[in-house]
């Protein structure tokens, strides 16, 4: 190489520098992210729970489930956080099942007594009696029957993505003209309206999982769909709310009962 190209290479690698220190610091954010990522999945085990949460939202298969969650009650590596959802879950499936008095006491065994309450406080808000809605599809055979063969032939090894929130199936619908399969009133008039564009707000709450369902299924129906809500809902928030009943139940027996 001859000195001239040598100082020509050496000019233009001057002029790249920004560009390069850029693409380095762009690279290593990514990194850190990543490895942030990867760690909180390792420590708190989303590999074996979310498949196992994620079966228990979806598929009817209580004696496996139960299996699975007695096990990882046991597990000290498991947060009692992540514990308690996959009780709250069982619990919310299986409502009238013995098995969820047997988990109960697992739970208490394992020293998770204080969150059992969590449990009776869900069914109390939104157990069979309570609700109206078809959350865990089980009246809508057609859906159902489409999200086993989905899960049994497309998405095969995607038991991560088995769930889809029940927003989804109402809006589909909705937007579908199908209102009459619906479980909700709405003012759309005759099955023959659709809308073009759906504004969604949710007061109480929404979770990422939600946003996420109507962002796809907006572009898969070619109608935009603007989601908002009074919050993020997540685990912890969630459970936070449940506790509002207890502590409303108190001082309505307060009120009842004054000194």
């Amino acid at each position: 190489m001859n000195k001239e190209a040598s100082i020509e290479d050496l000019r233009k690698l001057i002029d790249t520098l920004p560009e390069k220190k850029k693409e380095s610091m762009a690279i290593t954010k990514h990194y850190k992210l990543f490895y942030e990522l990867s760690n909180y999945v390792t420590n708190h085990k989303l590999m074996e729970l979310s498949p196992l949460e994620q079966d228990i939202a979806c598929n009817n298969n209580k004696k496996d489930q139960f299996n699975k969650i007695s096990i990882i009650l046991q597990d000290q590596k498991v947060s009692p956080l992540d514990k308690t959802k996959l009780y709250l879950l069982f619990a919310f499936r299986y409502e009238e099942d013995s098995l969820v008095q047997n988990l109960k006491q697992l739970m208490k065994e394992n020293n998770l007594e204080n969150w059992i309450e969590y449990g009776d406080l869900l069914l109390e808000y939104a157990g069979k009696k309570k609700r109206v809605l078809d959350v865990l599809s089980n009246k809508d055979f057609l859906s159902k029957s489409k999200k086993m063969f989905m899960n049994a032939f497309g998405n095969k090894n995607n038991v991560f993505m088995q769930h889809v929130s029940y927003l989804n199936d109402l809006l589909e619908k909705i937007i579908k003209g199908r209102t009459k399969d619906i479980d909700v009133y709405t003012v759309l008039g005759d099955d023959s309206y659709k809308p073009q564009k759906v504004i969604l707000f949710s007061f109480g709450g929404i979770t990422f999982e939600e946003c996420k369902d109507l962002t796809l299924l907006g572009k898969t129906l070619d109608v935009p769909i603007i989601v908002g809500g009074t919050s993020i809902l997540n685990s912890k928030s969630f459970l936070g709310e449940l506790l509002m009943i207890k502590n409303n139940r108190n001082d309505i027996i307060v009120d009842v009962n004054p000194k």
